[in-house]
């Protein structure tokens, strides 16, 4: 299922890489793509920290792809456990991709610190910066996966997965949990460097992406494990609630990636992207 998926992801990423060229739009990923999502000025995609930011996220991806597949090549492997696991590097590749999104923002620093403030003349709380679309796909994740482990407990018949697996995913997306609040709260709380409005501007914007990026991963890979918890058995209509909350995950897991980052601002304050 997995390895449909991100063929399905990578055979997407093409697609709208190619339409992107030839209708001439900036690269996913860079600080022009970035400019115009936020509805900036495309003068300041040139922006010296709005280009940093660029390049260090898409340092932070290649890592943890990278890291992705040797975590999932050691699981299979290494001889830590007795017999051998089967090695799935699809999985490895797509929880890599979106730790990736999460665990950078709790240590990066996206502008030297400065010895003097700016005065905030708006409070920089979380909900500030993170969008109703990025908290209602985490909302759904985390409804999903307390779904998959509440008919686990309701089955009386035999079914998977068992309860040490589903203990190690549950205490997994708790510590996922931990990570991507610290991640969230350390964006939206840092401190504001002094400048003049335009260092202003690329700063909000900065912080606007680090979050959605942040909630976004967290919703990714919470939806992975709902579809790890979604209990399969014998048991009445066991196939139909295995399949059903494994498709709402894929759902899921498709929308933090693409939907959830298209809606970093509200609609009619954002400047439209051409597709």
């Amino acid at each position: 299922m997995f390895y449909f998926v991100t063929g399905s992801l990578i055979v997407g990423f093409i697609i709208v890489w190619t339409v992107g060229r030839r209708r001439q739009l900036p690269d996913l990923g860079s600080s022009e793509w970035m400019a115009l999502q936020q509805g900036l000025p495309l003068s300041l995609a040139a922006d010296p920290a709005l280009n940093r930011y660029a390049v260090r996220t898409r340092r932070w991806r290649v890592l943890g792809v990278g890291g992705g597949l040797f975590a999932s090549a050691a699981w299979a492997y290494f001889p830590f456990h007795e017999g051998l696991r089967s090695w799935n590097p699809a999985v490895g590749l797509v929880v890599g991709w979106f730790a990736a999104g999460v665990l950078p923002e709790i240590f990066v620093r996206h502008r030297p610190a400065t010895s003097v403030r700016a005065a905030a003349l708006k409070s920089r709380s979380v909900r500030r910066y993170v969008s109703p679309t990025a908290w209602r796909w985490l909302a759904g994740s985390i409804a999903l996966s307390a779904a998959a482990v509440a008919i686990r407990q309701v089955v009386t018949l035999r079914s998977t997965p068992t309860r040490a697996d589903a203990a190690m995913l549950l205490s997994a997306s708790l510590l996922l949990a931990l990570v991507g609040i610290a991640a969230v709260w350390r964006v939206a709380r840092r401190p504001h460097p002094a400048g003049g409005p335009n260092d202003v501007l690329v700063d909000e914007t900065i912080r606007a992406l680090a979050t959605t990026r942040a909630v976004s991963g967290w919703s990714a890979l919470q939806f992975i494990a709902a579809a790890y918890l979604a209990p399969t058995g014998y048991f009445p209509n066991a196939d139909l609630v295995h399949r059903t909350i494994v498709v709402l995950a894929l759902v899921g897991l498709t929308a933090s990636w693409a939907w959830v980052p298209t809606r970093m601002v509200r609609r009619s304050t954002a400047q439209a992207i051409p597709v």
